[in-house]
């Protein structure tokens, strides 16, 4: 009974200037102080004096703060300090003052900031965007992923009527429900968790078109079809298939991947297949390649290992969650730290035992320079730096084991073939205990080198792979091209030059990174037949002969690999306009207008094709990758269920043999990953029409 009173008279405490405002709180229905005051509070307030009064902010653009409602628990404040660690939050004022507060009343200049509406356990923080527009029992939930950076992260995404209205952490089952999870160690950027509104937009491409007479004029899903297989088809009997080429975007799906390069290379009988328009020449794509080829490490030998080595990246930018794994990890004390390039991750180098800045170029040397036994520091240091080397050499000395993290989308890959070569000769030097993680920071960069998506790669193994060769030959009943083709900067020069006569686009996300404007800009005008199948005009589409109309990521279910080979599914979560279409479907259209009829009733159906070529050691199913969610109870209804357990842990590894000296090719080896922990097929319940056709299931 003591216990019980001292509850409740916490409660009112609680309660003593907070405003009795839940029917209008967007937090209704998840907040924990309303959840606490019905099972835990009295029934009716005892207060009469006149509450806490603020008058209301306009702060930040994404975040609604109310202060009437905040209880000064600080949550917000202390994730900003511990966690994001960018201390923009504070409590100013004194007594019954105090408040929560930016310097200035400012925005939040953070991108973990929208994290402090999730774990505020009160409305006083909530997100501008979704204000007043739902409520959580009025929406679906979806188990999903990220698309932003090549993290991965999990996310759910809440809908309503068919469009997606939020984007949070992964919710968790708390006693008798499913809700968001206010206690939860997983974050996601604010990109993951604003950035998925764009679908609605008025610049949308919302209908297939066609050039007639210098004007696109809209056109329906056949007639669009038939020209852009007609054009591609009329250019390789005219000119070769070598005068055809294909670019992809790193955003991407596996599926759409899977099925871009069997069109290339079954259908038209060319190479010339890629999507690394980010990088500017041909042998930072070989050293890109044999970099992802050559790579062991994973996210977990972070927090493994005595000593994680950070090499020209900038992931507080380009992979933010990756970046606050590697700091948390440092900053608990799991292992230490150290940083080398040019420029240093600020927002790492606050926990790094060692902080070597070289100048631009020099990378490479330092690496170099730490593989030579008792070796001096390379010339042109600062004498600080010179100082940082030689503590780095002392920890690497002490170091049993490590990780070699770098990033393989800086600068347009200008020195990756160094880099990488240097990276690997660190690498064998120090052992067998030492592992490397080489980072594209594009979301299914490692997807597309996976799935064979670029001139030097089968799905699954090196296109040198005489015997993965005859195996696709004869799993597709058609002969392979005998050579590699050209990589994205060679495209694009041979489209520049006039060697390149028709060009398809999957994506415009890689032409939007291309380090030469201008020259992307006079190959696209000096194609003669020029596809498009994007959801914006872009680069593209200015001088396209066809535009298809693709999906949103919401809008698709398919599957896509994060930074380390780990798979994840896209569910979908959203209706796409009507006269867009799911981009694997026109795909496969395209592919059935130049001869080939693929077999496939549904995506994974395609994901079951391709499973197997990455070396997966156990059968399982595309649904067994989605984790688990909410059953069918109320307040929050699914649109896929699932009760296992847990997903599979399965990663795409290859770990190849590439010679430190030797990048320019990466031989090919059989894949050791292995699925472990794989749990049975679950039950799932959907009734949904689309562009597959029917897809009822249960």
């Amino acid at each position: 009974e003591d216990v019980l009173e001292a509850r409740k008279g916490m409660m009112e405490f609680l309660l003593v200037n907070h405003p009795l405002d839940c029917p209008v709180c967007d937090k209704g229905g998840e907040c924990m102080l309303q959840r606490y005051t019905m099972d835990h509070g009295y029934g009716d307030a005892r207060t009469v004096d006149e509450r806490r009064r603020f008058p209301k902010p306009q702060f930040d653009p994404l975040i609604d703060l109310e202060r009437n409602r905040c209880i000064l628990c600080t949550r917000c404040v202390r994730f900003c300090d511990e966690i994001g660690e960018d201390h923009v939050l504070g409590i100013v004022e004194r007594g019954g003052r105090n408040r929560v507060a930016t310097y200035g009343d400012g925005p939040i200049s953070s991108v973990f900031s929208g994290n402090i509406i999730d774990i505020c356990p009160v409305g006083a923080l909530t997100s501008k965007p979704y204000r007043f527009v739902a409520r959580p029992w009025e929406m679906q939930q979806t188990p999903s992923t990220c698309l932003y950076c090549s993290a991965g992260c999990d996310i759910s995404a809440w809908v309503r009527d068919g469009k997606v209205l939020r984007a949070t952490t992964p919710v968790k089952r708390k006693g008798e429900n499913y809700m968001l999870d206010e206690d939860t160690p997983l974050f996601i950027c604010n990109m993951g968790r604003f950035g998925g509104d764009y679908g609605a937009h008025e610049d949308r491409l919302l209908a297939p078109a066609k050039r007639v007479g210098g004007e696109m004029v809209q056109t329906d899903w056949d007639d669009a079809i038939n020209l852009a297989a007609q054009g591609l088809k009329d250019a390789a009997a005219k000119y070769g298939p070598e005068s055809v080429a294909f670019l992809a975007s790193p955003r991407s799906t596996n599926e759409e991947l899977y099925l871009l390069q069997r069109i290339a290379r079954q259908a038209i009988g060319t190479n010339n297949i890629d999507w690394r328009t980010g990088l500017a020449s041909s042998e930072a794509c070989a050293a890109h390649s044999a970099a992802l080829a050559a790579a062991d490490g994973c996210k977990a030998d972070i927090e493994a290992v005595d000593l994680v080595l950070v090499v020209d990246a900038n992931f507080g930018e380009s992979a933010p969650i990756f970046a606050l794994d590697i700091k948390e990890a440092a900053k608990s004390g799991k292992n230490k730290t150290a940083l080398i390039g040019a420029t240093i991750d600020e927002f790492l180098a606050r926990h790094a035992s060692a902080s070597i800045v070289n100048p631009a170029g020099a990378t490479a040397s330092v690496l170099n320079a730490l593989a030579k036994k008792g070796g001096s520091s390379p010339k042109g240091l600062s004498d600080g730096a010179k100082e940082q080397f030689g503590a780095l050499k002392s920890l690497i000395a002490e170091a049993k084991s490590g990780l070699i993290i770098y990033s393989l989308s800086e600068q347009a890959g200008q020195e990756l073939p160094q880099l990488v070569s240097a990276a690997l000769g660190l690498k064998e030097r120090l052992g067998e205990n030492w592992k490397t993680l080489p980072v594209a920071t594009e979301r299914n960069a490692f997807g597309a080198f996976a799935l064979g998506c670029q001139p030097d790669r089968l799905p699954g193994a090196s296109y040198n792979d005489e015997g993965r060769q005859a195996k696709l030959s004869e799993a597709w009943s058609a002969e392979l091209p005998g050579a590699e083709g050209m990589t994205a900067p060679e495209i694009i020069e041979a489209a520049a030059d006039g060697r390149i006569k028709a060009l398809f686009v999957l994506g415009q996300e890689g032409l939007r990174s291309a380090p030469d404007p201008q020259r992307l800009a006079e190959a696209l005008s000096r194609v003669e037949f020029l596809v498009v199948q994007d959801i914006f005009p872009c680069l593209g589409t200015d001088n396209a002969n066809v535009v298809l109309p693709g999906a949103l990521f919401f809008e698709k279910d398919a599957s896509l690999t994060d930074l380390e080979g780990r798979l994840a599914t896209l569910t979908q979560s959203a209706q796409a306009p009507d006269l867009a279409m799911d981009d694997a479907v026109i795909l496969m259209q395209m592919a059935k207008r130049l001869g080939i009829e693929f077999d496939y009733k549904r995506s994974e159906d395609i994901f079951d094709e391709f499973l197997p070529l990455l070396g997966a050691g156990k059968p399982f199913r595309y649904f067994d990758l989605r984790r688990e969610a909410p059953g069918p109870e109320w307040p929050t209804r699914p649109i896929v269920w699932s009760t296992k357990a847990e997903r599979p842990t399965f990663r795409v590894r290859f770990a190849e043999s590439v010679g430190a000296d030797s990048i320019s090719k990466s031989g090919a080896k059989k894949s050791k990953s292995k699925a472990k922990g794989l749990a049975p097929r679950f039950h799932w319940d959907v009734t949904r029409s689309d562009h597959w056709g029917d897809r009822s299931q249960s």
